[in-house]
């Protein structure tokens, strides 16, 4: 896989991410995510949390994001051997 163009936590903090944790949830949209994303409030939304680790536990990023709830898909595919 060619390296990204794009930015990322590793190089603004010059820290190797060693864990990312992710929380996911579904919660009504407040009114001020709302007017952002255009849709009315109390919309059903999808909100992920996710934490970025570095080298001992220390807490590098963490980012919340919420999508109104016909614009977001979560997939996983697990292989067990």
């Amino acid at each position: 896989m060619a390296p990204s163009s794009k930015p990322c936590a590793e190089d603004h903090f010059g820290d190797l991410i060693t864990e990312v944790n992710q929380e996911f949830s579904a919660t009504p949209i407040g009114a001020a995510i709302a007017r952002q994303l255009q849709v009315e409030t109390g919309t059903p939304g999808f909100v992920i949390t996710r934490r970025y680790y570095g080298d001992g536990g220390v807490l590098l990023l963490a980012t919340i994001t919420t999508f109104p709830h016909d614009k977001m898909k979560y997939s996983m595919t697990l292989n067990v051997s």
